[in-house]
């Protein structure tokens, strides 16, 4: 069983006797699919507790507590979308699941800009984090993937479904904009 399957088994509810049967497997989640959904949420403690307690110490502290918990949160947010994709399509999970990824970007990207307003020198920051988001996602992001398939699977040819072929020529052609 997935953790995917842990967390929509949490979400539903036995009140709804429709749901009963809609999983492949109805068995309760095992120990370890439980402990990796701890250790996943259990990441992003120590961070938060500092943060909600005004903590201002040591920077590379407060850094690498601040990377642990989005590592964590990033598996539960993935197993969640994983679950969601029984309930609704691929590609509406994994829209929603980008859109919720890339919010934060968003968000800085736009106080750069409102501050933009009263400094045009922020303007340059603006354009600077998006571009430079968007690198470190192609550039980074599609290798690590690649990397942990590779390291998986250890297959050194990708087979895509023929219905991904107008996502994946966009995806290809992101790099090649100008920016």
């Amino acid at each position: 069983m997935f953790p995917a399957d842990v967390v929509r088994r949490f979400l539903m509810t036995d009140r709804d006797p429709s749901l009963h049967g809609a999983l492949p497997d109805t068995s309760p989640a095992s120990g370890r699919d439980v402990a990796l959904m701890a250790v996943a949420a259990g990441v992003a403690l120590p961070w938060l507790g500092l943060r909600l307690t005004g903590f201002h110490g040591d920077p590379a502290t407060t850094a690498a507590l601040a990377g642990l918990a989005i590592v964590g949160a990033a598996f539960v947010l993935s197993w969640a979308a994983e679950a969601f994709e029984k309930d609704v399509s691929q590609a509406l999970a994994l829209a929603l699941l980008a859109l919720i990824a890339v919010l934060p970007e968003y968000a800085v990207g736009m106080v750069f800009a409102w501050n933009a307003a009263s400094d045009p020198a922020q303007a340059s920051y603006a354009v600077a984090n998006m571009t430079g988001a968007n690198r470190l996602l192609i550039g980074v992001g599609w290798s690590a993937i690649v990397l942990v398939t590779w390291l998986r699977f250890r297959k050194t040819k990708v087979t895509l479904d023929r219905s991904q072929a107008i996502e994946l020529a966009i995806l290809l052609a992101a790099p090649s904009t100008p920016s």
